[in-house]
């Protein structure tokens, strides 16, 4: 498809609020696409077919789903039910300033030392004017982050863009893998990883184990080892084994919020953020993927972005402990805000 062609396509499809996805998998060369043929959002169940799933962080067990109605191809016929009059949003996320960041993080910081937490990952939004059509901004991230899970999608409301290097739980013919993903920096660095950043990846790591000795499912893991991100490298490790389709639905909701994107203990890492985050996450650290009978590719949504009109709002976000300095925890935010920087 020609990038005139597929502007064109997601124009009709957002103006006429026809939920759409695109997407493109980790060591895929090709991207793929689909839309529903009305506007009518369903949510995520056991008799979902093929489509993709769109959760927010906070879904109390609720997803989101968008039909594979179509294929999304260079041309869209009268069947489509559009709205003449979409809707009007200004729903734009609260910007932390530097200054807010750091107070905000200090005061994390303070409250893991009183032992009310020990992890929490806090978040910002940073605001850039776009002058590229969505489209080409997709198709750009797919071609420079290969590795990712490169997703464009919208349920409605809003365009989602981004490229995730964090897999929650895919299915491929009853093989499961999910990951444990943390610790963050740059990837030219020669630094080691220090206390700071195995603490954040152990947490992890016990956490999803936890959660598979918890369902009795046996599994294989490996690392931790160290994997690049774009701009980023992480500590990783990984989580493989089988896995019959109903605890799929069981294990996905169970899975999220990992440590990664909420903190240790989840619960009260939630209370945290919710009383620190002066902006709502939205979309940002929940899950996102196609779905198939047989194969289903879930990943956390991360460095991601919400688009309204010509603004770009960067979700930007990292795991705060005892250890944590907020001036280095400012400038590992300015680095994974490169991912996304780097298409402009």
């Amino acid at each position: 498809m020609q990038e005139s062609d597929l502007i064109k396509v997601i124009d009709k499809l957002q103006k006429g609020e026809i939920p759409f996805a695109l997407w493109s998998l980790p060591g895929s060369s090709a991207w793929e696409g689909i839309a529903q043929n009305n506007s009518h959002l369903e949510n995520y169940n056991k008799d979902s077919r093929e489509g993709f799933i769109v959760s927010p962080f906070k879904n109390n067990g609720i997803a989101k789903f968008i039909r594979a109605d179509k294929k999304i191809e260079n041309t869209f016929s009268e069947e489509y039910d559009l709205h003449e009059n979409p809707k009007s949003i200004d729903d734009s996320p609260w910007i932390s300033s530097r200054s807010d960041y750091l107070k905000q993080c200090e005061s994390i910081i303070n409250s893991i030392k009183e032992g009310k937490a020990e992890k929490v990952v806090l978040s910002r939004v940073l605001k850039q004017k776009i002058t590229q059509h969505p489209a080409i901004l997709f198709l750009k991230l797919s071609a420079i982050y290969p590795e990712a899970m490169v997703f464009l999608y919208f349920i409605g409301e809003y365009l989602w863009l981004g490229a995730s290097p964090e897999t929650l739980l895919t299915v491929d013919n009853g093989k499961f893998t999910t990951m444990a993903l943390a610790g963050s920096l740059a990837v030219d660095s020669n630094k080691e990883w220090t206390v700071k950043e195995n603490m954040e990846q152990a947490y992890v790591e016990e956490y999803v184990e936890d959660i598979l000795l918890s369902k009795k499912i046996d599994f294989i893991k490996g690392g931790p080892f160290t994997c690049i991100a774009g701009p980023v490298k992480h500590l990783l490790s990984t989580f493989q084994g089988n896995i019959s389709e109903t605890l799929f639905n069981e294990l996905v909701f169970e899975l999220h919020p990992t440590p990664a994107v909420c903190g240790i203990p989840v619960n009260k890492a939630k209370s945290i953020i919710e009383n620190t985050e002066l902006h709502q996450r939205r979309d940002y650290t929940g899950f996102i993927g196609p779905v198939k009978e047989m194969n289903k590719h879930i990943f956390v949504n991360l460095r991601s972005s919400m688009i309204i009109d010509d603004m770009m709002y960067l979700y930007l976000g990292g795991g705060i402990t005892k250890d944590s300095i907020a001036e280095e925890e400012w400038k590992e935010t300015e680095l994974k805000a490169k991912t996304l920087l780097s298409i402009l």
